[in-house]
């Protein structure tokens, strides 16, 4: 039962009424959002949804699969590092609005207010270079040390290789989903990417060196399908999955209302290297087990998917200390 919801909400609906009834679990539900807009019918079911989203908002909801690190918690990581590794005294977010860009812009206010430097916000949409003048415009302006960036990767493109040009000097941090290999393929950006670029990550790319990620080559190598670190991210979340399974079965509750029984007592996971060593808590409360561990990337022309980890795990003082109530991204 796979369905391509086309990143549309309307279509998630549709494709979710077509499969719900004959389903035990919605194994990757896409976007935060789409996933919203089905959640109160598949709570109703008992139908446990893993959501392909890294929204904060995931701690706090009954029903859900949450895994990694938050958009949120994660731009929190990256202007504590940003301040004590990069002695950044501003930073700047630019992001979508909603609930991917929005969370992380709010994780990364709330650190900049805590460490005491200017925070900037530069709101946007999808585009390259031509759709992105004003950000551009502000941030040759403006000048942040940090740049976080929570777009898609043809927004990273477009506003690194044209500030570049220009002799913008800082660094920019992309949010988990701002990356893709194929800016590489551009000769003059891939030069700036090496030198600005940094990318922020809470599951390990194509060519990390854990188990799981052997075991997924090798699973995608006999099916034929290209490096590609969104097959990765998607291979972590069904390990999560795959141990919830395991543990229904073994309690004898393969069945839905069994399924939401065994989620709400399980206290751990083994992703085989593949997820932060203490993801996979769902039981008790969302803020005592959300997951706060960032590492970052850089750019590696060599690796499969021109990333490749150089910062270790670490939780900022930021995260460490915050306390999720709500949504970051409803705090806008």
């Amino acid at each position: 039962y796979v369905k391509d919801n086309a990143y549309n909400e309307t279509t998630h609906a549709q494709v979710y009424n077509e499969i719900k009834d004959d389903i035990l679990l919605l194994g990757h539900s896409m976007g935060t959002a789409h996933t919203n807009g089905v959640l109160e019918d598949s709570r109703n079911a008992d139908l446990v949804v893993l959501p392909a989203s890294l929204g904060s908002n995931w701690l706090l909801e009954d029903g859900v699969m949450h895994i990694g690190t938050s958009y949120c918690a994660e731009a929190m990581n990256v202007v504590d590092y940003a301040v004590d590794e990069l002695d950044a005294k501003s930073v700047g977010v630019v992001h979508f609005p909603g609930d991917y860009g929005d969370d992380a812009a709010v994780g990364a206010r709330i650190a900049a207010e805590a460490r005491g430097i200017k925070f900037i916000d530069y709101t946007t949409g999808p585009g390259g270079p031509d759709e992105q003048t004003s950000v551009i415009s502000g941030l040759m302006k403006d000048k942040p040390d940090v740049v976080v960036m929570a777009t898609s990767a043809i927004e990273v493109g477009g506003i690194i290789g044209t500030v570049a040009a220009q002799g913008f000097t800082g660094k920019f941090i992309g949010s988990i989903p701002a990356w893709s290999g194929a800016l590489l393929e551009n000769e003059a950006l891939a030069g700036a990417l090496q030198a600005m670029y940094l990318h922020a990550s809470s599951i390990p790319a194509w060519s990390a060196d854990t188990p799981g990620h052997e075991e997924m080559r090798a699973a995608a190598e006999a099916a034929d399908i290209a490096p590609n670190d969104w097959f990765a991210v998607g291979w972590a979340g069904s390990h999560a999955v795959k141990a919830l399974l395991e543990e229904a079965i073994e309690g004898d509750k393969l069945n839905r209302a069994g399924i939401v029984e065994t989620l709400n007592a399980m206290d751990g996971i083994d992703s085989m290297g593949m997820l932060p060593e203490d993801d996979g808590h769902y039981a008790g409360d969302g803020n005592e087990n959300a997951v706060r561990a960032t590492f970052i990337n850089g750019v590696d022309p060599s690796s499969a998917t021109g990333i490749s980890q150089t910062v270790d795990w670490f939780t900022g003082p930021t995260a460490a200390e915050h306390e999720f109530t709500e949504a970051c991204y409803l705090q806008k």
